[in-house]
């Protein structure tokens, strides 16, 4: 279970029972209850891969999920992997 400030964002994606569906950036940080870094407009910071320092990934692989940044640069893909 993720802890930390993206703990809410894993909580939110525990109780979606929908198997894809897009989040905007402003849904996002009304969920965390705090804006997203700059960086999260990058593609990079939404990677799927495995990082020490990418704690923000654990929150959506926790609850199964992978995620797209989109290209408006502005909503994030939620996709439902196979557990």
């Amino acid at each position: 279970m993720p802890t930390g400030k993206y703990a809410p964002l894993w909580k939110f994606l525990m109780l979606q029972s929908a198997k894809e569906f897009n989040l905007s950036f402003e849904k996002i940080e009304e969920v965390l209850g705090c804006p997203l870094p700059f960086s999260a407009k990058l593609p990079q910071w939404w990677e799927n891969e495995a990082s020490g320092s990418d704690v923000q990934s654990e929150a959506w692989k926790a609850a199964a999920y992978e995620v797209y940044l989109e290209a408006d640069r502005s909503s994030v893909r939620f996709v439902k992997v196979a557990a």
